[in-house]
């Protein structure tokens, strides 16, 4: 009797095979082969339920769901409106080896663009998700007319940080990037409520 395969966890492990085949070859060398074998089968698991290169990709689009529930967790651990925007600008770096894996794959497939392959929406939808968490988390601590130019400083530190990171990772320890987050929050002067304006 031929074993039942649940499709959205197969689906899961490859999308979680495709960032690792990412991350390690970059864009050029992804193939349905290639994360079927990093799934340790023929190409005949992938297939099943992605049939190219470029569903591959688009797939991607998908990891927005893991961070949902990621940052789910983080919500649940503080009330503190400070200590959770602290947890999700911790969250947005590499600080652990799942994360670190994300980063790599995602600057892998930014700075070795294939012609042949549509990335664009994968990562206005990762983007567009990042900044929303993040105002989400800044609203109510400072005033509104700073929300937007904030999200955009934070994104950028936080952009800045995870290149760094994955580029060197031995001068870029969890404790540097932490500090850098540490820095730029007290620099931000958030210990004082906002009324929504100067």
């Amino acid at each position: 009797m031929p074993r039942r395969v649940d499709p959205t966890g197969r689906r899961t492990e490859i999308l979680q095979a495709t960032v690792a085949v990412l991350a390690e070859k970059g864009p050029r060398r992804l193939s349905l082969g290639a994360v079927a074998a990093r799934m340790g089968g023929s190409s005949t698991l992938v297939t099943h339920y992605i049939r190219s290169r470029q569903e591959l990709l688009d797939s991607l689009v998908d990891l927005v769901d893991w961070w949902r529930d990621e940052l789910a967790t983080l919500e649940v651990e503080s009330s503190d409106p400070q200590e959770r925007l602290r947890r999700v600008l911790e969250w947005l770096l590499p600080l652990d080896e799942h994360s670190f894996v994300q980063e790599q794959a995602r600057i892998n497939l930014l700075g070795e663009p294939d012609a042949r392959l549509r990335t664009r929406p994968a990562f206005e939808a990762w983007d567009r998700y990042m900044r929303r968490v993040v105002g989400d988390h800044l609203r109510g601590l400072v005033p509104d007319n700073r929300l937007e130019p904030t999200v955009e400083l934070l994104r950028v530190i936080t952009n800045g940080v995870c290149i760094s990171a994955v580029e060197h990772p031995n001068q870029w320890p969890r404790e540097r990037q932490i500090a850098v987050i540490d820095h730029v929050l007290a620099l931000l002067n958030l210990d004082s409520p906002t009324s929504g304006s100067d």
